[in-house]
């Protein structure tokens, strides 16, 4: 069960976008949100404190839950690069018995994805956790995703099994049905496309998918299926690492 969910925020103007799914998810398992900051080198970080603590409360008084808001001050000498924000998201998740992560996600593909980065594939890489990636900007400011049909990306890795473990869970929150696709049906190059058409011909509210971290270059510039799929998927992407990497880079 998705007992304590974590909503990472940094100064992205549509991070605060996942906290109405992650408090939904978080009222339906009577569980602990946990909107975690993490500061920037440019950012008062008194005056972050007191916002994140202002928005915990608005989310405590809407839905009735416990929300713990803390602020990840990181050192001022050092850039807050996607891979900094990643690892201290990763650290304060593994210290707190996080069973999910919920964040939106630009999406960003191809040599613009090398140039920038991005937190959220930053942080795939490196966790365990579950991380239900929203699309960024979400369809409706403020409010929460609802999911009735999640899609599982199935293979016949051993992990599999897992996987569609984790979609039941969070399918059994929102009394959602669960479907499966064969990944081994389609070729690396084409079962990306095939998912997601899919998904969207079923009505899909979600894609359950697996991922290995694998070399950088190699990932950035051909992609796993799991990759293909967040960055082109019009609908939010539950993702499980199950051979996650030591350090991001």
């Amino acid at each position: 069960m998705f007992h304590n969910v974590l909503v990472p925020l940094d100064d992205s103007p549509t991070a605060e976008d996942a906290i109405a799914t992650a408090a939904d998810v978080s009222s339906r398992t009577g569980g602990i949100l946990h909107i975690v900051h993490v500061a920037h080198q440019s950012m008062d970080t008194a005056t972050t404190l007191r916002r994140s603590r202002r928005l915990a409360e608005t989310v405590r008084k809407r839905y009735g839950i416990p929300v713990d808001a803390e602020i990840v001050a990181c050192d001022p000498q050092v850039r807050l690069t996607p891979a900094l924000i990643a690892t201290e998201v990763e650290q304060y998740a593994a210290t707190h018995a996080i069973a999910l992560i919920v964040m939106t996600s630009r999406c960003l593909g191809g040599v613009e994805r090398m140039r920038k980065g991005s937190v959220a594939d930053s942080l795939i890489r490196i966790t365990g956790t579950p991380v239900l990636i929203l699309k960024s900007p979400t369809p409706v400011r403020g409010l929460a995703l609802d999911f009735q049909n999640i899609l599982v990306a199935m293979d016949a890795s051993p992990s599999a099994r897992d996987l569609a473990a984790k979609a039941r869970t969070l399918g059994t929150l929102f009394e959602a049905d669960i479907t499966g696709i064969d990944v081994d049906c389609f070729s690396r190059a084409t079962a990306a496309d095939a998912i997601i058409a899919q998904a969207v011909e079923t009505g899909a509210d979600a894609i359950a998918v697996g991922t290995r971290t694998t070399g950088e270059l190699r990932r950035m510039l051909v992609g796993s299926v799991a990759d293909r799929i967040i960055r082109a998927s019009p609908i939010p992407v539950l993702v499980c690492n199950y051979a996650p990497a030591a350090t991001v880079g």
